[in-house]
């Protein structure tokens, strides 16, 4: 039997992954975001206005905050891993093929052609042995990256749920609060005399509001770092792909 047809056996044709469409929930999510960061950011600045050193919200919708920055396929990178599972377990015959016509070659060609063959055969086995072991790093690499893509999905559904849920309570406390002159005139003049409890619920809710933007984008720092890690990672492993195919030539 040929490598090609040990490979493909059981081996299904790649399958064209469908374009990624956001489940309208969540479409939902980001319109409520980004319909209220408009309000959010006014409100940020008449607290400003009294003094209070707080930050701006990030311009970017939720979407580019969250969606493109983690849009790893997990399921994707799986079947990969299995793929080369599957190629290396057929390297492995291959190889275990290829010792096996050596013996049968030593036995029944004579001449001096038959060690020449055998020898020649033998270092094939060796090589396609050589290039199945490549193999295990890259099948347990793209198995720890699509647990990872995993593991940034399910917290940025977290972050998301906690982030709109947040926000939709700090614009009707900033609608109740500080909208219209008389409505902020009054906050202004109750703070003069009692400070930042006036507002403190209010400035608690942009603070986290804030520590989950900066957590987004930890998380698409260390999305770019482990895309990094893992791509270095299976350059190594193509460069020992190339080093047993140099050995097959």
């Amino acid at each position: 039997m040929s490598l090609a047809a040990i490979v493909a056996a059981d081996l299904p044709a790649p399958v064209q992954e469908p374009p990624r469409v956001h489940d309208a929930s969540f479409a939902h999510l980001c319109e409520v975001y980004d319909g209220a960061r408009q309000a959010v950011s006014e409100g940020i600045d008449l607290l400003r206005g009294l003094g209070l050193g707080l930050p701006s919200l990030p311009e970017a919708g939720l979407e580019e905050l969250v969606v493109l920055p983690v849009s790893g396929d997990g399921a994707a990178l799986r079947a990969n891993a299995e793929a080369a599972r599957h190629l290396e377990s057929g390297l492995h015959v291959h190889a275990a093929q290829l010792a096996a016509l050596g013996a049968q070659v030593a036995l029944r060609w004579r001449g001096l052609a038959g060690p020449g063959c055998v020898v020649r055969l033998e270092q094939h086995a060796l090589a396609v042995e050589g290039l199945a072991l490549t193999l295990t790093p890259l099948a347990v690499g793209l198995d720890e990256l699509a647990r990872f893509c995993d593991r940034v999905a399910e917290e940025v559904e977290r972050l998301v749920v906690e982030l709109v849920r947040i926000v939709r309570r700090l614009v009707l406390r900033l609608l109740a609060r500080l909208s219209g002159p008389g409505g902020w005139a009054a906050v202004a003049a109750e703070f003069a005399i009692r400070g930042i409890e006036v507002v403190a619920d209010i400035v608690d809710d942009v603070e986290r509001v804030i520590a989950l933007l900066q957590r987004c984008e930890q998380i698409k720092d260390d999305v770019v770092a482990a895309a990094h890690d893992h791509r270095r990672r299976i350059e190594e492993v193509g460069d020992l792909v190339a080093s047993v195919g140099r050995r097959l030539r």
